[in-house]
């Protein structure tokens, strides 16, 4: 009927084996349930599973859809196959003769057919295999332990796969990558092997999550902010549904995350387009519902306008650049490819200048939200300001500490863009008293007698005089009247509290440099009062005295490190 067709006998050889293999591996399913693997209970492919005490979670050999080949995986225990941990990703089994059992010298090992050792626990040290029992816990945690004492040896739990789950740690330790723990993809939903997306936390600054793609970065959280990550507007917490950030040693940092309901199964999965998801069991339905994708649209992806470019999903284009840049390449910009980011315009840039620093030589992934993040403060020249009127960028961006770190710790003013506060103190021979004045830097002002805001006849330190008119209710004094702004008084408010809580005399008082950059930018919303600062000279003496004063009633405090931990 079919003229030219000749049957090929190896194709056809070929297709009754994998018949065959999907006959056996699917269709004749008599297993039991138990609850240890020990050395005389292994699992075996197509006879055993391994069922936690809660009956939430199930172990066994599996093939992922459209595939035929076997591998050991722990699976959530509903109708549809979920599975969050696969033993041996990189070394399938090619039919369904595999055994999961304890070895001679006390290792989890997969054993093919031919008791070949497809996958291993692979101790260093050797145990007794007569004591060493294999439980699946109602976490999902797979443990391997010593039986006479309950001590864990190995789990399952500190070589993710590609699912996140509660009780869980993502961990990482800028000194021993050995202790990292970190979500791979699959590499495709046939193939559960290592993909080309991994997520970890990313220890140096302050901690942040990032997907990586190829050893690039594709997404991140914004920073850990104690709470939340400032990178996700919507991101809320509370002390029974939250996600906990603690580091046990400076560069090490494990991340867990827990709900109050555990009736409701949920977890994070690292899919295989490097996209974080966040699911929850519908059970009235029988599916999966995706409660929250990492990327949600163009601009999520890292860096998409290129540096100091801001992305704003809401905008057509969505890519424009910083107030006083402008695209690198103007044509590859109108083309919609904006890569190559933007450029400081034709006058003067100084890399670090004023209140706003970043190690790097340009400043990535700036995105504008409708809510939420932080503020970034920019500097920027008299004749760029909207109408000569102070111009204040109010841009919601998540700042990189692992790529770029911004300092960001003043507000702009009418004449520069920027305020930088400096002190300058000026001896007077003849009175023998000290004056003190606030002036900003860009006007490359000195003394004037109008900027003077602590009058001789006070006598007090520029802390001091600060606390004064602190109790006194009136702080805004403080402030020069040259760039004082009614519009702002409650920045300025906000910085001299915060200025004081770095002053205090107790150096556990004083909050880190991360925290002060939330309170600067009201990530921090209440502001504690600030305590007596140690400060306190009279400084209507003569040089000499005021010196020795000053070194007998200052106190000294050595530097503190504080490190973020969750709560």
């Amino acid at each position: 009927m079919f003229h030219g067709f000749e049957p090929n006998t190896n194709l056809f050889s070929m297709l009754l084996q994998a018949i065959f293999l999907i006959c056996s591996c699917f269709l004749f399913k008599f297993t039991t349930s138990i609850d240890t693997i020990t050395i005389n209970k292994p699992v075996r492919d197509q006879e055993t599973v391994l069922i936690s005490n809660g009956q939430n979670f199930k172990l066994g050999f599996f093939s992922p859809p459209n595939s035929t080949y076997r591998y050991v995986g722990v699976m959530y225990n509903i109708p549809v196959k979920t599975v969050i941990w696969v033993a041996n990703r990189e070394s399938p089994l090619k039919d369904c003769n595999g055994t999961l059992e304890i070895s001679r010298d006390g290792n989890l090992v997969i054993l093919d057919g031919k008791k070949g050792v497809i996958w291993s626990t692979n101790l260093t040290n050797p145990v007794s295999l007569d004591t060493n029992v294999a439980h699946l816990l109602d976490t999902g945690n797979l443990v391997l332990k010593d039986n006479s004492n309950g001590m864990i040896i190995w789990e399952s739990f500190s070589h993710a796969s590609d699912s996140f789950v509660q009780r869980m740690a993502i961990t990482a330790d800028a000194g021993e990558s050995v202790n990292n723990n970190q979500l791979i993809s699959w590499r495709s939903i046939s193939d559960p092997s290592p993909g080309n997306y991994k997520a970890s936390i990313e220890p140096i600054g302050i901690p942040e999550v990032v997907v990586w793609s190829g050893g690039y970065p594709y997404w991140r959280s914004g920073q850990w902010d104690g709470q939340t990550f400032i990178g996700l507007p919507g991101m809320i917490s509370s002390y029974q549904n939250r996600f906990d950030l603690v580091n046990d040693r400076p560069g090490s940092e494990s991340l867990t995350f827990t709900y109050s309901n555990s009736s409701v199964m949920q977890y994070f999965v690292l899919n295989v387009s490097g996209v974080l998801q966040k699911k929850f069991w519908f059970g009235g339905m029988g599916h999966w519902e995706i409660a929250w994708s990492s990327i949600g649209n163009e601009c999520d992806v890292y860096g998409k306008c290129g540096p100091f470019g801001i992305c704003n999903s809401q905008e057509n284009p969505i890519c424009t650049c910083l107030p006083g840049f402008d695209p690198k390449n103007g044509h590859e910009w109108d083309n919609g490819d904006w890569s190559g980011g933007c450029a400081r315009k034709t006058y003067a840039y100084y890399d670090g200048i004023g209140c706003m620093l970043w190690n790097g030589k340009s400043l990535f992934d700036i995105q504008k939200f409708s809510k939420g993040g932080a503020r970034l403060y920019i500097r920027l020249a008299y004749s760029e300001l909207d109408n000569k009127k102070t111009w204040k960028a109010i841009i919601a961006t998540i700042v990189a500490l692992g790529f770029i770190s911004v300092v960001l710790c003043t507000y702009f003013t009418r004449k520069c863009g920027y305020m930088a506060l400096n002190t300058h103190w000026k001896e007077d021979s003849q009175k023998n008293q000290t004056s003190t004045v606030l002036s900003p830097i860009a006007r490359n002002s000195e003394w004037k007698e109008e900027f003077e805001l602590i009058k001789n006849e006070h006598g007090l330190s520029l802390i001091s005089y600060a606390w004064k008119l602190w109790n006194e209710a009136n702080i805004l004094r403080l402030i020069d009247p040259q760039i004082y702004d009614p519009m702002m008084e409650t920045e300025m408010k906000r910085y001299s509290n915060v200025g004081l809580l770095c002053v205090q005399e107790s150096a556990k008082d004083r909050p880190n440099i991360s925290t002060v950059l939330s309170m600067l930018c009201s990530e921090i919303a209440e502001l504690p009062d600030p305590n007596h600062p140690p400060f306190f000279v009279n400084h209507k003496t003569s040089q000499t005295e005021s010196l020795k004063n000053t070194m007998s009633e200052c106190s000294v405090n050595s530097v503190t490190v504080t490190n973020i931990q969750g709560r």
